[in-house]
């Protein structure tokens, strides 16, 4: 809370308006037109790459950053957009790295919000490995709604997928290829979406027909893909492409544009 306080001193703020902005995924589930297109894909090769397309509203694209944080005993790192605190989208700390795929499910209530619970799993005190973030995801209380949480660990290479709804939880080890959109895939979650999200089955169905990938390339041409004229994997609302390659030890990244079309505009060593 002091921290948002202190984001809204310093853009001339509510506090209630910074609050707004870091429930936005909750307030996304109240408003179905705001959820309308899908968001954000993400591919694994385990143990090899992780990629992620963090897609929004085509409003944000000029208003989204990479913000590095400074915490009192490590760095957190990641994509931000302005009021909502690190840890909604992309955030890495410490050894490990994680991504968001927003999961619309019909039942919701009060609970807690997505963004701080992903920010505590990744920018807490380090050690921070996968099974540290699964039991902050999962143990911290009941989810207001749910999300897709995928992990990476920056030293090992282990990654997992993590799907949560209110107190519920699946976990999935990643060991080979596995990918993700936005309905969710794992046991005793599947079907509980509301029906009608034609962008994730569109991306899924484009995603299961390529080979499977098994490079840093593979995955970045995944997740440019725009095969499917009507709903493609990289489409308009698609902000930016983060990709981790863990042999070369960096995390690449491109804005407003596919990781195909260029070379990358970031490159973050860990």
């Amino acid at each position: 809370v002091e921290e948002m306080r202190g984001v809204g001193d310093g853009a001339g703020v509510a506090l209630d308006q910074v609050w707004a902005a870091n429930l936005v995924e909750e307030l996304e589930a109240y408003h179905p037109r705001l959820r309308e297109g899908g968001h954000c894909s993400d591919a694994y090769v385990g143990g090899v790459v992780q990629g992620h397309n963090e897609d929004w509203s085509e409003e944000a694209k000029w208003y989204f950053y990479f913000l590095e944080l400074h915490l009192p005993d490590h760095v957190c790192s990641g994509l931000a957009y302005p009021g909502v605190l690190l840890g909604n989208a992309v955030v890495w700390g410490g050894r490990l790295y994680s991504t968001q795929n927003a999961l619309f499910p019909t039942q919701y209530g009060p609970g807690l919000a997505s963004t701080f619970l992903q920010r505590r799993a990744v920018c807490g005190p380090p050690p921070r490995g996968i099974p540290d973030a699964v039991r902050t995801l999962t143990a911290s209380g009941t989810w207001a709604l749910g999300a897709s949480v995928n992990l990476v660990d920056l030293v090992s290479g282990e990654m997992a997928s993590v799907e949560t709804h209110r107190s519920a939880y699946a976990v999935r080890p990643v060991h080979g290829n596995w990918t993700h959109f936005n309905m969710y895939k794992l046991p005793p979650f599947v079907g509980i979406d509301p029906p009608g999200d034609a962008s994730t089955r569109h991306r899924q169905a484009r995603a299961d027909a390529l080979p499977p990938p098994t490079t840093v390339g593979d995955v970045a041409a995944l997740l440019s893909d725009t095969h499917d004229p009507a709903l493609p994997v990289y489409r308009p609302s698609t902000l930016a492409t983060l990709v981790v390659d863990i042999a070369g030890r960096v995390i690449l990244g491109w804005a407003n544009a596919s990781a195909t079309s260029c070379a990358p505009h970031y490159r973050w060593s860990f």
